[in-house]
């Protein structure tokens, strides 16, 4: 297991397995806090986001958008290539998350647990 998880759930007193199970319910991905984040600092909405990404030739709307932000939907390889090369940052743009963002993530876990 990766050390940020160990990390997570010593500071939670969950057990690892908890922690993922929990997870896994609650959000289909991992990448969309990360492209709100990048989104909203660019200034873009998501109807603007979305336009851009038509044009580089994923059919994708402004209610998809708001799905891979809030966790509800899953986002493929081919989605994250796209949006990296729209937004111009590097793919793992959607995947680096500081110790902080990650306790604050899986905070929210931690307390449906309790």
């Amino acid at each position: 297991m990766s050390p940020w998880v160990e990390i997570v759930a010593g500071y939670f007193a969950v057990s690892q397995e908890a922690l993922f199970e929990n997870a896994l319910e609650t959000s289909r991905n991992i990448c969309g806090e990360a492209l709100k984040k990048l989104r909203i600092s660019m200034g873009l909405s998501q109807s603007q986001l979305a336009i851009r990404c038509q044009l580089a030739g994923w059919d994708v709307d402004r209610k998809l958008l708001s799905k891979i932000e809030t966790g509800l939907r899953e986002i493929a390889d081919y989605e994250i290539r796209i949006l990296s090369s729209v937004l111009d940052v590097s793919p793992n743009s959607f995947f680096s998350m500081t110790e902080d963002e990650l306790r604050y993530s899986f905070r929210i876990v931690s307390d449906d647990m309790h």
